[in-house]
């Protein structure tokens, strides 16, 4: 896991994906390498596809499956390309996304 210094923004854009990303395949973004690709993460182009699509579902953003395997193809760099793209108002709260988790 890579721990990322990122404003309240980005941490609401991380909590909202880490969601998705639990929802689709399971896997916790926080227990991810959030540098490495989400091919070296071992996510096929069929999951690449549904990622993109519940992408859009969730965040209204627009991204191809061609942009996840070039241009924002690493967790950093889609919490950047999001952060850059959705409006405030499909991301989670400040406080839910820096509350602790529910059974802590």
């Amino acid at each position: 896991m890579s721990t990322l210094p990122m404003s309240d923004r980005q941490t609401r854009v991380h909590a909202k994906l880490r969601t998705v990303l639990m929802e689709l395949s399971g896997f916790d973004l926080n227990e991810l390498d959030n540098n490495s690709t989400f091919l070296e993460l071992g996510f096929d182009s069929l999951f690449l596809i549904q990622f993109s699509q519940a992408i859009k579902k969730h965040f209204g953003a627009k991204i191809s499956f061609r942009q996840l395997i070039e241009d924002v193809s690493t967790p950093v760099a889609l919490i950047g390309f999001l952060d850059q793209k959705v409006s405030d108002d499909v991301l989670p709260a400040a406080a839910a996304a820096s509350a602790p988790e529910a059974g802590d």
